[in-house]
């Protein structure tokens, strides 16, 4: 009996989360709507950028974390267009990017010039021997943070490649190992008693 009471509560735990995914994520209708995508409307007609099934929702989780990585302006933007070209849930590839915000930008490209640092170091490659050169924390928190990006060199564009590449690679196992493990779950909770 025990079992059965937990089984329930699971299932309204899902519903609850169903019902306020549908709240938070933007309905079709909606964005076709919207007086800036008017151009782009028919984009959206496409029935695979809604679809919430596995491999929709990890291309999307691979799009989204790729274009995060890159210091580009209107991440939202380059994430919408390639989840519609790869087939990808627009509104997952599109919520990612926003992991990547005025409070994050630091960290993450701190986080991507040492990370490309120690591959050239693992490598055997001195990555900036001077001092000049490495990269300052004062540089990236200075009104000029754009000329620092340009001083970055070898060890940003390393770890930047690094991340994406990784970084996508990991997000879409991911998702699809967790989306595998919930099915598995679910057939076995469905399945008749012998």
């Amino acid at each position: 009996m025990g079992s059965e009471n937990n089984g329930n509560n699971v299932e309204k735990r899902e519903i609850v989360m169903k019902r306020w995914l549908k709240k938070i994520i933007p309905q079709q209708k909606s964005l076709q709507n919207h007086p800036h995508l008017s151009r782009i409307s028919h984009l959206l007609n496409r029935p695979h950028i809604w679809a919430l099934h596995r491999r929709s929702c990890a291309r999307a989780a691979a799009i989204g974390v790729f274009i995060n990585f890159l210091p580009l302006p209107l991440q939202m933007l380059w994430a919408g267009l390639l989840a519609i070209l790869l087939r990808a849930n627009l509104p997952i590839a599109v919520a990612i990017t926003w992991i990547n915000n005025p409070f994050t930008f630091i960290p993450i490209n701190l986080f991507v010039y040492f990370t490309g640092e120690k591959i050239l170091t693992l490598l055997g490659f001195t990555s900036s021997s001077s001092e000049q050169e490495k990269l300052s924390f004062e540089q990236l928190t200075s009104l000029h943070w754009i000329d620092g990006l340009y001083s970055l060199g070898i060890p940003y564009i390393t770890g930047l490649l690094f991340l994406c590449i990784i970084g996508s690679i990991f997000a879409y196992l991911l998702i699809s190992i967790i989306w595998k493990i919930a099915v598995l779950k679910r057939r076995r909770k469905h399945r008749p008693i012998k």
